[in-house]
């Protein structure tokens, strides 16, 4: 991997949080998240193809992407029915929670180290 490479998914590593940060809590109201999650799980989706491009894993990816795709699912459903909103507040969380993007940066930081050393 190059630096270059790596540089790259720490960027896209850092967009990604940011925007699930954004979706979590960037809504003052429950119709304010649904639309927040379809706005913004599209362009996420495509941060997620391109950083396992990049770290030549998508495997490790597709549980990541399985959640964004309830995501996006719940947040379709709360559109039409409120009883949906409780639902997709607690998968936002767990997602956050769950998605292991601290681990691939700690593991693009050791690469780092090694390629310096």
């Amino acid at each position: 991997m190059t630096n270059e490479e790596i540089i790259e998914a720490e960027r896209l590593i850092t967009s990604i949080k940011s925007d699930l940060a954004i979706v979590a809590g960037g809504a003052t109201n429950a119709e304010e998240r649904a639309n927040l999650v379809l706005e913004k799980v599209p362009d996420i989706l495509v941060s997620l193809a391109q950083l396992a491009e990049i770290l030549e894993s998508a495997e490790d990816y597709s549980r990541i992407q399985d959640g964004m795709s309830i995501l996006l699912a719940l947040a379709e459903m709360a559109q039409r029915r409120p009883e949906y909103h409780e639902m997709l507040a607690r998968a936002i969380m767990m997602l956050r929670i769950g998605c292991g993007l601290d681990k691939v940066a700690q593991n693009l930081c050791a690469v780092k180290l090694q390629q310096s050393a």
